[in-house]
């Protein structure tokens, strides 16, 4: 168990990329693309251990923006030490993409896969 608090900058970015999947169904085969685009905002904070004060961690929390209703938010979560997140959550969300408030969480990042 270990307490963290954070605080975000917040960030706008649109981004648009081209997608493409190849996919064989039985007989049938199909190959599919499309331009699929997003908004997100990029939040950056800090959390640290309640009893000491080591080093920073860094939480990377993405909202993203869809299309008309649909929104998603990722988090990836990094453990502790140096390194890269190591497990991340997915959650759908409804509605348009809002700042979250700063938040107060306890508790552990075991549990979520990835």
């Amino acid at each position: 168990m270990y307490y963290y608090y954070y605080y975000y900058y917040c960030y706008y970015y649109y981004y648009c990329y081209y997608y493409c999947y190849y996919c064989y169904y039985y007989y049938y085969c199909y190959y599919y693309c499309y331009y699929y685009c997003y908004y997100y905002y990029y939040y950056y904070y800090y959390y640290y251990y309640y009893y000491y004060y080591y080093y920073y961690y860094y939480y990377y929390y993405y909202y993203y923006y869809y299309g008309p209703g649909v929104c998603s938010e990722i988090l990836l979560i990094k453990k502790s030490g140096p390194g890269p997140a190591t497990h991340f959550k997915i959650q759908g969300l409804a509605g348009s993409p809002q700042k979250i408030a700063p938040r107060k969480y306890s508790g552990s990042a075991e549990g979520l896969t990835c």
